[in-house]
């Protein structure tokens, strides 16, 4: 059986719902919803959820809060009972479900319609206002026991997309968003409140974090010191001194967790260093090293597409689809600056030049590719965009001498661009039958490997393109003619590409 409910401390609710065994009765199909379900009750237990208690509040699901009983319904009925919501798993499955039906008519008997959640995992939900009632026809995951039943269109959350999907985590933030939905009613808040308290509720941990690395520090400077002076006349208590501290460690490390993996990881590890014989340690420091987090960089509002660290190592720059670019200093991973201001709605990807002074990036803006230069220092602009692209643009990348820039996109083609003048150099190299998704220079800069949607990877030499355009300027040492194009370029397109 799951534990007593608890909720927000700052939450609202009172009345009869406050001494209510759980908050929510969650009412689903186990062969539709037998993963998507599980996800959401431990989302609602987990969102907001203070320090000092293992949930934020209790939601019941048969699969899990119920021990094999004669009389299974009874069971049921009493957890329905001792629920202050429905929240029930629409979907077609769902509404041919005899249990589920069940559940509602027992709820409906007992209790007003305006607790009821629907969450819409498969299938269409229609509310017909002009009959108040749910469209029967276009409706296929209402089941037929909600049919004339309700006053008003019920409260609803359309989660059909996560049937299917592995990211059912608080993590993701599209899960987080819908979860925070349905919980927020239940805590008797809106959901602006609720996100607001999630956020308290880290920053206390936090506080709680730093004062228990000074506690720890201070008990561990403790116990080397006693261990040193009392080695041979406290033998005995200096070894349980010991596997107290390395206990203490190993809890902190578990209890920080993937908020800070560092830290999680330097506790385990003093853990150990402690008390080597201790299995808790031990333990402890294999779950932390296990985590791959090294920290989280926190600024973007939206998914992030490309990260890349400096050719110097001291910092990386990340795109998002927020629209910004924002470059981090590695050692303390804080966002170094404003991020640039740029014209770009999304942001596909950004490189750093060879010698770090400038940054290439690729968006979207206004349904075309946007290609731009920036110098790292300032974070501005260096004139204008680069033209003459053809769709979206995916990846850019540098040539290792820093004088050309590659991208490459939708359009199915590799372009290559001079990084003084901003302008084409020669035509789009093509080849590839779908998008082209990633670009790599080699060492040399005279060639350049791709891969694209289309399965393949391709290696172009682009040599010739570059040698025969900068010995034609150079020998020309001025503008040159279309004649005169044709003299050193030969069947190359004209364009004016000499400064």
């Amino acid at each position: 059986m799951t534990e007593p409910s608890s909720s927000l401390e700052d939450a609202k609710a009172g009345g009869r719902d406050a001494a209510k065994r759980y908050a929510a009765f969650i009412s689903y199909s186990h062969a539709a919803d037998g993963k998507l379900a599980p996800a959401v009750q431990e989302g609602l237990g987990r969102l907001a959820k203070p320090w000092n208690r293992r949930r934020a509040l209790n939601a019941f699901r048969a699969a899990s809060g119920l021990a094999v009983t004669p009389d299974l319904w009874n069971d049921i009925r009493t957890a329905l009972d001792s629920s202050a919501w429905l929240v029930i798993m629409a979907s077609p499955e769902a509404a041919a479900s005899e249990g589920v039906g069940k559940e509602i008519l027992h709820w409906l008997a007992t209790r007003t319609p305006d607790r009821i959640l629907l969450v819409v995992t498969g299938g269409t939900l229609k509310w017909d206002s002009r009959a108040g009632d749910f469209d029967r026809e276009a409706s296929t995951a209402v089941h037929p026991a909600l049919y004339g039943r309700l006053r008003a269109e019920p409260r609803h959350v359309d989660m059909s997309w996560a049937r299917g999907s592995d990211r059912l985590t608080l993590r993701d933030s599209a899960f987080r968003d819908q979860v925070a939905e349905i919980a927020a009613p239940l805590h008797g808040l809106t959901k602006d409140e609720l996100d607001s308290a999630d956020i308290r509720e880290e920053r206390r941990v936090r506080r709680l974090v730093r004062l228990t690395i000074v506690s720890l520090s201070i008990l561990l400077v403790a116990a080397l010191v006693a261990a040193a002076l009392a080695v041979n006349a406290l033998g005995i208590a200096n070894r349980q001194r010991k596997i107290a501290t390395a206990r203490f460690m190993a809890d902190r490390s578990a209890l920080i967790g993937d908020s800070d993996p560092v830290l999680s990881q330097l506790l385990a590890v003093a853990a150990t260093r402690v008390d080597p014989l201790n299995a808790d340690g031990r333990h402890g420091m294999m779950a932390a090293l296990s985590r791959p987090g090294r920290g989280a960089l926190l600024g973007h509002t939206s998914g992030v597409m490309s990260a890349q660290f400096s050719p110097d190592g001291r910092s990386l720059v990340t795109a998002g689809l927020d629209g910004t670019v924002r470059l981090w200093d590695r050692s303390s991973r804080k966002q170094i600056g404003s991020p640039p201001a740029d014209p770009a709605e999304k942001y596909t990807s950004a490189a750093f030049s060879p010698d770090d002074r400038l940054l290439a990036t690729v968006g979207e803006s206004e349904d075309e590719g946007v290609i731009q230069l920036w110098d790292t220092r300032t974070r501005r602009r260096i004139g204008g965009a680069l033209k003459g692209r053809n769709g979206f643009v995916d990846t850019v990348a540098f040539s290792p001498d820093g004088k050309t820039v590659a991208t490459a996109g939708e359009d199915r083609s590799l372009r290559l661009w001079d990084v003084e003048t901003h302008r084409q150099i020669g035509r789009p190299i093509s080849g590839h039958d779908g998008a082209v998704q990633a670009i790599a220079f080699a060492p040399d800069g005279r060639l350049v490997a791709t891969a694209g949607a289309d399965g393949t990877a391709r290696v172009w030499n682009v040599s010739e393109v570059v040698d025969v355009l900068s010995q034609t300027c150079a020998a020309a040492g001025r503008p040159i003619s279309p004649e005169e194009w044709r003299l050193y370029a030969q069947d190359l397109p004209y364009q004016r590409v000499c400064p």
